[in-house]
């Protein structure tokens, strides 16, 4: 599997570039390419809660082992690609480059939201709001889970979606756009049946 070296599209300002978040990631992946496993610890601590809670909302309920299957995939995969970073000329944030990076490894590992049920202990009532937003979300491709995944839960703007997803912003805020329409289509779908 290719991965792209992580960069930032040309469309953001220059100042948002090296945030003190990005320039301690690179201080740490630094050290991680010197030999120190503090280093290592400190890299997965900082963004492995952020990346497991996106899969968990990708992949909906009930897919834990399926998300930390991905979650491992994604964070070795980093490990291997991560010299952008430890040399200093990484611009993207590291949290979507992992993002980005998982969403490959969700395609790549063929992680099914739809294959997994929640645990009795975790469903919610089936006539609830919630029941139906998730069964309208896993309706729809995946392609459109995702942006929304990233512009409801994550609450990220078009210009962070389009670095996760590693699309323009106007493509972002496009598919965006697709995917509330499909989303609506698939809860007035359920509402009819």
């Amino acid at each position: 599997m290719k991965i792209n070296s992580p960069a930032r599209p040309e469309t953001m300002n220059n100042n948002a570039r090296k945030s003190p978040g990005l320039a301690y990631d690179c201080e740490l992946a630094a050290r991680l390419k010197e030999g120190d496993r503090n280093a290592l610890r400190q890299l997965v601590e900082r963004h492995v809660g952020r990346v497991r809670t996106y899969l968990l909302h990708r992949l909906g309920e009930g897919n834990d082992q399926s998300a930390d299957r991905v979650l491992a995939a994604t964070f070795n995969d980093a490990l291997r690609h991560i010299n952008p970073y430890a040399n200093g000329s990484a611009t993207t944030p590291m949290e979507f480059w992992l993002i980005s990076l998982a969403e490959k490894n969700l395609k790549r590992l063929g992680s099914d939201p739809k294959s997994a049920s929640p645990p009795a202990s975790t469903q919610v009532p089936p006539d609830s709001d919630l029941a139906r937003f998730r069964a309208a979300l896993t309706a729809i491709p995946d392609r459109f889970r995702a942006v929304l995944v990233l512009a409801v839960i994550e609450q990220m703007p078009a210009s962070e979606i389009a670095q996760c997803l590693g699309v323009s912003p106007a493509s972002a805020m496009r598919r965006l756009r697709e995917a509330l329409r499909q989303l609506g289509a698939a809860l007035e779908k359920q509402e009819r049946h």
